[in-house]
């Protein structure tokens, strides 16, 4: 079967990816898995191909993660997609930040493809996102505080990523049962927090353990969310990565870990 994500909402489709993995992992520990990012190497179909064609010695079942799927120009690669739409036994989960599909993946719209759009969100869907989330954190704006909120999140380009991100810190600035406006600019405006984002792609590179070691503790010293800061890498990871955060995920969920033990294991292990 497959699943097909796509839309230029990066957080609501990264986020549905990352739940489909886990409820997947869940459903099929045993899986074997492989992660495709026809964006970064267009060639990696190949493997993939191989992948899926090859039997698997110690599991009944198999997932493909791509990202990118549009990128591949091959016959060999639409065939291949169409061929295992149906089988039951192969879980194929596509990402791609297209607004539609190109002309020869337009079947991925159509069943036997369960196919969920992300579209870019704005105006009254913006607010009603943004509304959501505030009520998730439990928050309760002043009528001319919500709409300078809104304003603000609506300027900028990635706006579900800054929506949550800043309802994130504004939750954990502790203000009152309703928040002022005056209060919301402190955050919207002005931060001397680093920049978490940035921050996480350091935490998932390449450097040495000691140094993401100490970026972990400099980020939860100055009072980053643990919890947030781990969502942010597991939205963010691809391959091995997302595999190893969806194991971690679990076991936070089934308390045997918590946030900082995993973002713990996760930098010493990110070798």
């Amino acid at each position: 079967m497959i699943v097909y994500l796509y839309g230029a909402d990066s957080y609501r489709r990264t986020k549905k990816l990352s739940e489909i993995i886990r409820l997947n992992k869940e459903k099929q520990p045993n899986t074997d898995m492989f992660f495709a990012d026809l964006f970064e190497d267009a060639e990696l179909w190949r493997k993939a191909k191989d992948f899926l064609e090859q039997p698997s010695m110690f599991s009944p079942s198999k997932t493909l993660v791509v990202y990118e799927s549009g990128e591949v120009d091959e016959k060999g690669w639409v065939k291949l997609l169409k061929e295992h739409a149906t089988t039951p036994k192969t879980f194929i989960i596509i990402s791609d930040s297209c607004a539609k599909p190109k002309k020869a993946f337009l079947f991925l719209l159509d069943a036997p493809v369960k196919t969920q759009e992300f579209a870019g969100i704005e105006g009254r869907i913006l607010e009603a996102f943004l509304k959501k989330e505030a009520d998730a954190h439990k928050l309760v704006f002043e009528k001319d505080a919500w709409n300078y909120f809104v304003k603000f999140v609506d300027s900028k380009p990635e706006k579900s990523w800054v929506g949550v991100r800043e309802l994130e810190k504004i939750a954990c600035a502790g203000f009152g049962s309703a928040i002022s406006k005056k209060e919301i600019e402190t955050i919207v405006q002005y931060s001397v927090e680093s920049n978490v984002f940035n921050a996480s792609r350091e935490l998932m590179g390449a450097g040495t353990p000691y140094k993401r070691i100490a970026l972990l503790e400099s980020l939860l010293a100055q009072g980053e969310d643990a919890p947030r800061l781990f969502n942010l890498l597991a939205y963010n990871a691809r391959g091995a990565q997302a595999v190893r955060l969806a194991d971690l995920d679990i076991a936070i969920k089934s308390g045997t870990s918590d946030y900082e033990e995993a973002l713990l294991d996760f930098v010493l292990q990110n070798n």
